[in-house]
């Protein structure tokens, strides 16, 4: 008799282990088979706000990239979520001018490529900026619709600390033979600000959005470059 008791308790005590085990593998696989944004790629024009009567002018195939890793925690059980992040983001305007530092005041300034001549020894000039970026974000969802998608709206605010900004041109005033070449300039770096913050937006279905950022801090420290604000707006596509 006791024997028969060890047994069932044994018995259940096994179940009881495998019952657990199987709910957790269930949550962690009902976890990620959700639809939750995880991996969140933006494909970006980037351009400048800013008030440059020098003839400074930006382009249009600047350009970015974001990718980030997104957290997504939803709110009981509501189509909301709060969705805390980190990335690494980089920025590429190009433009019309040459960016220069003045000696004495140590601030930055362009001054375009005006001349018919001069301007044909310069190509593909451009600001590079990267950054390590926290994203945060207040997410809606509608209820699934076809193929489990859904239409989606997400605001938010973006913090970046800078690891990197230069300029680069490509010139032909380098080499004998008149080809050309890159030349890349470090030396603006300590100008420009070593962090950003400004709010984001992101709207579409599926996994494809539409998404916006605006820079609310000025491109250059103060009084260290013009008055100058980044923004960005392209397309996102958010998997996993």
């Amino acid at each position: 008799m006791k024997k028969l008791i060890y047994i069932i308790l044994l018995f259940s005590v096994s179940m009881s282990f495998a019952q657990t085990e199987k709910t957790s593998l269930d949550k962690a696989k009902n976890y990620l088979n959700k639809k939750q944004d995880r991996i969140v790629l933006n494909l970006n024009f980037e351009n400048m706000f800013h008030q440059q009567t020098t003839g400074f002018k930006t382009k249009w195939q600047s350009r970015g990239l974001d990718i980030y890793f997104m957290y997504d925690m939803p709110i009981k059980k509501s189509f909301v979520s709060f969705a805390p992040g980190i990335g690494f983001s980089t920025s590429n305007i190009y433009h019309n001018s040459s960016m220069q530092i003045d000696s004495t005041s140590g601030r930055a300034f362009f001054k375009p490529y005006t001349d018919e001549t001069i301007k044909a020894n310069f190509k593909n000039i451009k600001i590079s900026t990267s950054y390590i970026d926290i994203p945060l974000e207040l997410r809606f969802r509608t209820k699934p619709l076809a193929f489990d998608m859904r239409f989606k709206v997400a605001i938010g605010v973006k913090f970046g600390m800078r690891i990197e900004a230069f300029t680069k041109e490509r010139r032909n005033d380098l080499s004998a033979d008149g080809s050309y070449q890159k030349y890349i300039e470090k030396g603006f770096r300590n100008q420009v600000q070593a962090f950003r913050f400004g709010p984001t937006f992101r709207i579409g279905y599926g996994p494809v959005n539409l998404n916006f950022y605006y820079n609310a801090l000025n491109y250059f420290k103060n009084g260290k470059g013009p008055d100058m604000h980044a923004f960005s707006a392209g397309i996102s596509i958010n998997g996993l």
